[in-house]
């Protein structure tokens, strides 16, 4: 069983909505999926409250630890605070602005050095490629990029995610997936 961790002090870097994403990714890719939604908004926890999803979300950590017999991986939507050290791997999402950057930065010797953290994966969420300070921001960056995309609030405002077949023909789904699988590719590495 595999643990993926989404974490950032500072909140509205778009957390929740990628955690929501990529449990729809995975379970799309036949995997059993635990979402624990650790964070006080409990946005995942709402979201599910609609029925549109096939994976399982809690709202608090479970009294007792799920086995691989139950889950394939369990995806974490962390408190954005610096209460809890995040655990296995941890993506870093942080949106495209010096100020989200400089929150984040600040960590990462401390999440990289971290016996809990498996690997370390940035992302930079809310890209706007048609604004020139995003592109400049992404060119000389290795994280990876999910951009600011309408569907993503759309598909969240119905509890869904882009990988429900209701969704496949909205815009932007295509785009949204390649970008999220992309991301599941490599936190599954």
């Amino acid at each position: 069983m595999k643990i993926i961790s989404l974490w950032d002090e500072k909140g509205g870097c778009g957390k929740s909505t990628l955690a929501y994403m990529l449990g729809g990714a995975a379970y799309a890719r036949g995997k059993r999926v635990l979402l624990i939604d650790d964070d006080p908004q409990c946005t995942c926890f709402m979201l599910a409250q609609d029925e549109n999803i096939d994976f399982t979300v809690i709202n608090a950590w479970p009294s007792e630890a799920p086995s691989d017999d139950e889950y394939d991986l369990i995806i974490v939507d962390m408190a954005p605070n610096t209460n809890d050290m995040p655990t296995g791997v941890v993506i870093l999402p942080y949106q495209p602005t010096r100020i989200s950057y400089a929150v984040a930065a600040k960590h990462i010797p401390a999440l990289i050095d971290s016996e809990s953290t498996e690997r370390l994966v940035e992302v930079i969420t809310m890209v706007d490629k048609r604004k020139l300070n995003h592109q400049n921001f992404v060119k000389g960056s290795d994280a990876l990029v999910i951009a600011s995309r309408s569907v993503y609030e759309r598909a969240t405002n119905e509890g869904r995610t882009v990988f429900d077949p209701v969704v496949k023909n909205w815009s932007g789904v295509r785009e949204a997936k390649i970008e999220l699988n992309l991301l599941l590719d490599e936190v599954l590495k």
